[in-house]
Order: C-alpha cells, then structure tokens, then sequence
C-alpha cells in the first residue's frame, strides 16, 4: 500500500521536476492510488477473518438468545462472496472508473459492521466471564469423577483413613464443582422466602 502511495506522488512530482505534463502525470498517479485503495480493502477483509476467528473461540451461543451466532455467520459469508465477487471485477478492463470500488465498499462497510457490531459487543465480555466460569467446574467436575472413582476404589480394596481423607476430597470437589448450581438453588429458596 505505501510502496503505490509512493510511487503515486513520485508521478505527481515529475511534473514539476521533469516537466512531464500534469494530465499525465496525474492519470499514472491515480492509477496507483486505486490500487492502494484495493490494497486497503483486503487488508480490512483479512482483518475481519482473525477478528471472526476470535470471535468463534469464544461460546457466544446465549448472546441476544442464539441471534448473536446466526448474525455473525450470516456477515462472515456475505463479506467472502462479495469480497470475492469485487476481486472478479478488478481484473476487468476499465475506462478510468473502477467498477470493484462500489463492491469493495459495500465489503469494507461489513467489514466495518463485524469489528464495531460484533468483536465490540456489549454482552462478548459476559460471555468470556461465563465460558471461564464454566470451564473451571467442568474442571471441577473431572477431576470429582476421578477422585470419586478412586475412592471407591481404595474403599473396597483397602478401608482405612485414607480412603477418609479421599472421600472428603471427593465431597469438597463436587461442592466445587457444582458450586454455581448451589448458590442458583440457595439464592432461589431464600428468595421464595
């Protein structure tokens, strides 16, 4: 992009260093400056990719009742077709318009659309919070499978305080594991009260 800005003004400056004419000079500099403007458009495709593979990592399925998910798709396809389609138009021949400049921006507005709708979301920090909660008791959870397991284990090979010790580790990761469960049932027993 900067090496056609470049050599845009390099065309521009000859006019007054060689004294080439300024309509010639003018139309090879413009020329530069629509490919620098398509180089700008696929940098802004190519940004909207990492930011819609960024977005994916995160659980959005419960963002505005699932309509977060089915949105975000629906543009992530429209901006690679039309992208597509304006990448079809800039190999055709021109008659000093550029007729991929109308496609291109119709993708750089969705381009637009993703990071400032989507990746700057309201409720995307909820989620992370949420899918970080999450993922902790399913931790929670794997780890009182195994302990569970394993004391019941010890408890018919070898009965003793060890397998105590373990059962109360068992207790104490179920009650972590299921903790959000917990306080959702005492919050709701207390708020009937």
């Amino acid at each position: 992009m900067l090496f056609e800005i470049n050599a845009a003004l390099d065309h521009i400056a000859r006019h007054w260093t060689l004294g080439e004419s300024e309509a010639e000079a003018v139309a090879r500099a413009l020329g530069h400056f629509k490919r620098s403007c398509l180089d700008v458009f696929k940098i802004l495709v190519r940004e909207a990719g990492e930011q819609y593979r960024e977005l994916r990592k995160i659980d959005t399925s419960t963002i505005d009742n699932g309509e977060f998910d089915r949105q975000l798709h629906q543009l992530w396809h429209e901006i690679k077709v039309e992208s597509t389609e304006a990448r079809r138009l800039e190999g055709q021949p021109d008659d000093g318009s550029v007729p991929a400049f109308d496609k291109w921006q119709d993708v750089a507005e969705k381009c637009l659309r993703l990071r400032n709708d989507f990746l700057h979301h309201g409720s995307l920090e909820w989620a992370k919070r949420r899918e970080t909660r999450e993922s902790w008791m399913t931790r929670c959870r794997r780890w009182a499978d195994g302990a569970t397991l394993t004391a019941v284990v010890y408890a018919v090979a070898m009965p003793d305080r060890l397998t105590l010790g373990l059962g109360a580790l068992v207790i104490l990761l179920w009650v972590a594991a299921y903790a959000g469960t917990i306080y959702r049932f005492v919050r709701e027993r207390f708020a009937a009260n």
